[in-house]
């Protein structure tokens, strides 16, 4: 199989599970911490920051492979999640933006790499590299106001994922780095945010200040910091705060169904437990649907401050 049959049956599996992709040249890869780098040199970036989820990013190419030449990165569209909890005698509506819930997806997705480049011969290897800005220097994504990536038909909600391959890239993609025109005249993200993180006279940065983001704070275990008061959180992991008032988004956060029901005393069950192999097995079954077995040691603080305050 030629490489532009290749390419096709990649776009067509990828398509199929409504997934969209872009390519990297491997020469380009290295280049994407180094700019991280600059902006941290440039004072646009928070050292702290930078140290504690960035500078673990890993650029060099799998040494298993003889030969690698691109990186894909895949935009998989995810969903806003809405759950209801029980609690003091009134179900508390609980949102999990569209990050979280996603091993289903990613297997998918690899299933769909197997059919496409496994099955012509190809190899491809996880790539732990800056996602959102390979996927706009590659034109899959662009820049909102919020930092977000943005990607037709998609908006912010999608997740990002990114491979390595023998596949040569069809063109060398380097896309400028720019905020959306149709963030020029809107402001409503900056305007619903409540952390300062999308201040644009702090420092006069084209990047948010993530240092200030509540993401980056309430998927940590452990005390958050004084500033972020109970009423600041509004999802039970990350926020949605911008993402929710961005009118690109309006039509994935329109009539979003309710999941799931959890009863108070599986509420309380959860606000109880900190360990997640300590709930009773049934318990446990739900919150995998919703992958929150990889955030439990997160859940039962955030939750509370959930259940605890109104939204």
């Amino acid at each position: 199989m030629n490489e532009t049959a290749v390419y096709e049956h990649l776009t067509t599996e990828l398509k199929s599970i409504n997934c969209m992709h872009g390519f990297l040249e491997i020469r380009r890869v290295p280049e994407l911490k180094r700019e991280l780098e600059s902006r941290l040199h440039k004072g646009q970036l928070d050292t702290a920051f930078f140290v504690k989820n960035l500078e673990r990013l890993e650029v060099s190419a799998p040494t298993r492979f003889a030969e690698v030449n691109s990186l894909i990165i895949i935009a998989a569209p995810l969903p806003l999640t809405r759950l209801i909890f029980e609690y003091q005698g009134r179900g508390r509506p609980v949102q999990i933006p569209p990050f979280y819930v996603f091993k289903d997806k990613l297997a998918a997705i690899r299933k769909a790499l197997g059919r496409s480049l496994g099955a012509a011969g190809y190899q491809i290897a996880d790539a732990r590299v800056p996602l959102k800005l390979a996927a706009i220097r590659s034109g899959l994504a662009r820049y909102g106001r919020n930092n977000l990536a943005y990607i037709q038909g998609m908006g912010s909600f999608h997740r990002l994922v990114a491979f390595y391959t023998d596949l040569p890239a069809p063109a060398d993609a380097w896309f400028r780095l720019s905020e959306m025109e149709e963030c020029t005249s809107c402001g409503f993200c900056l305007g619903n945010c409540h952390t300062d993180c999308l201040n644009p006279d702090a420092g006069n940065r084209f990047l948010a200040r993530a240092e200030k983001c509540l993401t980056l704070y309430n998927e940590e275990p452990g005390e958050l910091p004084s500033w972020i008061t109970p009423w600041l959180h509004n999802s039970l992991i990350g926020c949605m705060r911008c993402q929710s008032s961005c009118p690109l988004n309006r039509t994935f956060i329109r009539n979003v169904p309710i999941s799931d029901t959890f009863n108070e005393p599986e509420a309380m069950a959860i606000l109880a437990t900190p360990v997640f192999g300590d709930l009773p097995g049934a318990l446990q079954e739900k919150l995998v649907k919703y992958d929150l077995q990889d955030y439990y040691d997160l859940v039962p603080r955030n939750l509370k401050f959930l259940l605890e305050w109104e939204l």
